[in-house]
């Protein structure tokens, strides 16, 4: 049933689409998807994160050798369904047993799945919303972004963390493989 009323959505959606004379998408995914759907042209929409905003001199810690707290998972962005945030308790579950204690989830934003993340996560703290100057230095105190969105078109997030000098693991399914 899902799958019917995604089909009939995406064709209501693609006669919008043909009404442009071309169109601009973030993954190549997606152009492929427009073009055969539309019969337009469709083009590489780039994507760019302020370096200035997000850098890992921000860093407020050290780790790796230099161990200065828990290692330190960080989320980002809305806590919704089809952000699929639910992964994470699930990877903290996997930690926890294979024997890992070492680790804290540091998860940033509101949304529909914060109660049940705060009912199904041990160790995890819930910052809610940041923004500016605080947004940038929790970034680059991450020790990795875990990203477990497997609808998001792009994953902008993803750029930010780079950008922090933060690694990211990302779903390989949507736009942030």
């Amino acid at each position: 049933m899902a799958d019917l009323a995604e089909r009939w959505s995406f064709r209501a959606a693609a006669r919008f689409y043909k009404i442009p004379r071309l169109l601009f998408a973030p993954i190549q995914e997606m152009i492929r998807v427009l073009e055969a759907a539309t019969g337009k042209p469709c083009y590489l929409m780039s994507h760019a994160v302020d370096t200035a905003v997000f850098r890992p001199e921000l860093r407020d810690r050290q780790r790796g050798d230099g161990n200065q707290g828990p290692f330190r998972i960080g989320y980002v962005g809305r806590l919704t369904v089809e952000k699929n945030v639910r992964a994470l308790a699930r990877l903290e579950r996997a930690l926890l047993d294979m024997g890992h204690r070492d680790f804290r989830f540091v998860v940033v934003g509101e949304g529909a799945e914060q109660e049940w993340l705060r009912n199904n996560m041990r160790c995890a703290e819930f910052t809610g919303v940041l923004t500016e100057l605080e947004l940038s230095r929790t970034f680059a105190s991450f020790d990795v972004l875990a990203f477990p969105s497997e609808t998001d078109t792009f994953g902008l997030v993803v750029l930010e963390a780079f950008a922090s000098g933060v690694p990211a693991v990302v779903t390989d399914r949507g736009g942030p493989q």
